[in-house]
């Protein structure tokens, strides 16, 4: 039976892995955004509001700052470090 820590660091590695095919996949969804035939679809605008509103709950969580706080610091272009 493994105790907290190793659960932790398995559940870390496991968050880690998450955001970079995250990361991944917004590479391919840019792709496609960038492609003259999409230049004015706004479904494509509208799958990336989607995403930041869902990833606002977990950064919420973690760091204890309110939605309100994150659109802040968001809206000043820094990552919630002030």
């Amino acid at each position: 039976m493994s105790n907290a820590l190793e659960t932790y660091l398995e559940r870390s590695r496991r968050v880690a892995s998450l955001l970079a095919w995250l990361d991944c996949e917004l590479e391919v969804h840019e792709a496609t955004a960038m492609r003259p035939a999409n230049a004015k679809n706004w479904g494509l605008v509208g799958d990336l509001g989607h995403v930041e509103d869902l990833l606002k709950m977990p950064l919420c969580f973690l760091s204890g700052m309110s939605e309100k706080d994150i659109n802040e610091a968001l809206n000043d272009g820094g990552q919630g470090d002030e």
